[in-house]
């Protein structure tokens, strides 16, 4: 690739022809050696020579890498965990360069996205299920799940908890944000529902559940969470645990949590909350009127006790999924480190909340400002 026309001569132009494109702040790019810096601010790009220079964001990675970027933006951070890339300062910036060049929208790199997306190809292992940080009220045999079920013990309770005494059998139901798949096996496989349907956004994990959780009366679409791909009151149950903190829009989602729901359906809810996002759900779940909070519990405790009473077992499985070459021991590290150390921290302290909620969908009452029940 001829990196002198790519940036002195395509990239300024692919900057001023980006409409509406926040274009705020440099990037310095380190190519096999050679340094190019974008402007963002001015629509320039140059090479440079060695002298320093004040960025807010580097890269630093071999040419055959980056073109390998330009290809396909969304995979960076699955490179970047591989060990191809070095990269420092505001990684934001990245996707309004690549979205300038027309490779991607710059809302499909979003850091929640692409970190899911690089978790799916780096670590295959069908054993990797649950996602969720758990739920325990003491230590647990188990004995309620399969044996193969009971690695996942904690992670499944969470998922019991928040489905509570809700019966399921002979509903449909919808997962919301199912991740790797584990939560929408389980409802299939304990609670007898018709169907499950499992969504999520991102589309290499969809293709691992279609692939490792394949079940009768248990489906995997790829969709967005504001944007629910099924006709209004499709379903009994719409289940999300662990997902909307990645959306950007709480109002949004419950309104299709709404639109998707039959009247009289469940809709059974648990998140990760900074206290003040935690009262604004709250706000939120409130005014939505189509939709009446039934059950309203901050589990902090129990998810702490959960990562505590697990994190032995959660970091020797996960070390057993590094492949031979490595290149999955970074993010597997991460994951380890990010759960049993600092979120459990960050519960422990205060300093983040988990709540669950059970709503019910109901009919407002047209002019006024309750709800009765359908």
């Amino acid at each position: 690739m001829d990196f002198h026309k790519f940036f002195e001569e395509q990239v300024p132009v692919a900057l001023l022809r980006s409409d509406g494109l926040a274009r705020q702040g440099s990037i310095l790019f380190v190519l096999d050696g050679e340094r190019w810096l974008v402007d963002l601010s001015a629509a320039v790009s140059r090479r440079l020579d060695d002298a320093p220079v004040e960025v807010e964001c580097q890269l630093q990675m071999a040419g055959s890498i980056f073109e390998r970027l330009l290809a396909d933006p969304t995979h960076g951070q699955r490179i970047c965990w591989e060990g191809g890339v070095r990269a420092s300062g505001n990684h934001a910036l990245l996707g309004h360069f690549f979205a300038s060049l027309g490779s991607t929208p710059a809302a499909g790199l979003d850091a929640f996205a692409a970190y899911y997306d690089a978790l799916a190809h780096l670590v295959p292992d069908d054993r990797f299920r649950f996602m969720n940080h758990g739920y325990a009220t003491g230590p647990d045999p188990f004995d309620w799940l399969e044996p193969g079920d009971r690695a996942w013990g904690y992670a499944i309770a969470l998922a019991r908890h928040v489905v509570g005494d809700e019966s399921l059998a002979g509903k449909q139901v919808l997962d919301v944000g199912c991740g790797r798949g584990g939560v929408s096996s389980y409802l299939r496989r304990y609670h007898h529902p018709a169907q499950v349907i499992g969504l999520d956004r991102c589309a290499a994990a969809v293709e691992h559940c279609s692939r490792d959780c394949s079940l009768d009366g248990l489906q995997f679409v790829v969709g967005d969470a504001l944007a629910l791909p099924f006709p209004k009151s499709s379903f009994d149950v719409v289940v999300n645990i662990e997902s909307a903190h990645c959306y950007g829009d709480t109002a949004g989602f419950l309104r299709e949590v709404s639109r998707v729901l039959r009247p009289g359906g469940s809709f059974c809810f648990a998140d990760v909350f900074l206290p003040d996002r935690l009262a604004a759900t709250r706000e939120a779940l409130q005014a939505e009127r189509s939709l009446r909070l039934l059950r309203d519990d901050d589990i902090t405790s129990e998810v702490a006790r959960g990562i505590a009473l697990n994190d032995g077992s959660f970091m020797d499985l996960l070390l057993s999924m590094v492949d031979e070459g490595g290149a999955n021991q970074a993010i597997l590290s991460n994951l380890i480190y990010s759960i049993n150390v600092s979120m459990r921290q960050k519960y422990e302290s205060g300093e983040w909340r988990y709540a669950s909620f059970w709503l019910r969908r109901v009919e407002p009452v047209s002019g006024e400002g309750t709800s009765q029940e359908a």
